[in-house]
């Protein structure tokens, strides 16, 4: 949470510019009784400053200085989502309803704050509110009440309705409700419960392509250890997107059973494929990968994807590549702006030193 500026001349020069400030010269017994004073100083902004350091605190005290804040029309919107989110760590049952009504909101940023302090708050109460937003909202906030579900619901009460909602969204590819689908594939994964996962890793083997890529991406989204046979599976998908999305989630789980088979996914018939297994194994950093990409960097004449080629090379990091790079790099003097892309990249990996630019 930032801090809260307070410029007034006469409040407590204890309580600095913002809550964390006043712990130092505060602490112990004395600074909270301080703190407690200052609730009830003539000067708003004082009071407020004491309500946020005493939440800090834990201090249950505080709690109707910070609902006062929440409930005044006036109180700056910055201000009442800092208040609402240390009500909620103070654990205060008062705020779920103001809570609920920030759910309404039109700001997508409000909506995400109150579905934070819902989270923190963790009460049961908040189960269909939550599962609502997850069904109907944009993406991100889709998922951050997602996250929130897992604190506030049981797997019974969330997975089976999300689970309703996947299977009668169309399954037509030119279908705009395959965007609903999508996000609701990608709010299981969030979810990480076990049926949700099980349920996911099913619809890899959908006949539907479209959702075999939207899985796969959801698994992008939010990767999860339990997929991994899975995904490997899908790299051998008959449709190029299927395959590039397996690929980016198996890269995002970093994970090292993975390597073989996305080197032999760099030879794909798809660029898209072969860019994501790039980065994939960029990302899981084997060096078993370093020779296979640097067979492909001495064939490809395409700047962007020389690029993606050095970043991949970068994250492995072995010294094995330094002079190959190198040599390249010299090569490619013919596109200098491409050169001092190159030379950025492996420079910031420590691969090789700055001269060779």
């Amino acid at each position: 949470m930032p801090g809260l500026y307070c410029p007034v001349s006469d409040r407590d020069p204890r309580l600095g510019s913002n809550p964390s400030d006043a712990s130092p010269a505060l602490g112990g017994h004395a600074g909270t009784l301080h703190l407690i004073e200052m609730l009830e100083h003539p000067d708003p902004a004082a009071r407020e400053q004491a309500a946020f350091a005493l939440a800090e605190k834990g201090d249950t005290r505080a709690a109707d200085v910070l609902l006062r804040m929440m409930q005044d029309a006036d109180t700056h919107t910055a201000l009442r989502n800092r208040a609402a989110y240390a009500l909620a760590r103070l654990g205060d049952p008062r705020v779920f309803d103001i809570l609920v009504e920030v759910l309404k909101s039109e700001e997508g940023f409000q909506r995400i704050s109150a579905i934070r302090a819902l989270r923190l708050l963790g009460d049961p109460r908040a189960t269909e509110h939550l599962l609502a937003v997850a069904l109907t909202d944009s993406i991100h906030v889709r998922q951050e009440a997602a996250h929130a579900l897992t604190r506030t619901s049981t797997e019974a009460e969330v997975v089976p309705v999300l689970i309703e909602a996947f299977n009668t969204a169309p399954t037509d590819m030119r279908s705009m409700a395959r965007g609903l689908r999508a996000s609701i594939a990608c709010v299981l994964a969030v979810t990480h419960f076990p049926s949700a996962i099980a349920f996911l890793i099913e619809k890899l083997n959908h006949r539907s392509p479209a959702i075999r890529r939207e899985v796969a991406y959801a698994f992008r989204t939010a990767p999860d250890e339990r997929a991994v046979e899975a995904l490997l599976a899908a790299l051998q998908d008959d449709y190029g997107l299927v395959r590039a999305r397996a690929a980016e989630a198996l890269g995002r789980l970093e994970a090292v059973q993975a390597v073989e088979p996305l080197i032999a996914a760099l030879g794909d018939s798809s660029q898209f494929v072969q860019s994501a297994a790039v980065a994939a194994l960029g990302s899981i950093g084997d060096v078993r990968a370093a020779a296979p990409l640097l067979e492909l960097m001495a064939e490809t004449h395409d700047t962007d994807r020389l690029i993606r080629l050095v970043e991949a090379l970068g994250e492995i990091g072995t010294p094995a590549i330094v002079e190959p790079v190198a040599a390249l790099l010299a090569d490619a003097a013919s596109t200098p702006s491409a050169l001092e892309a190159y030379a950025r990249d492996i420079e910031a990996a420590s691969l090789v030193p700055i001269e060779l630019r």
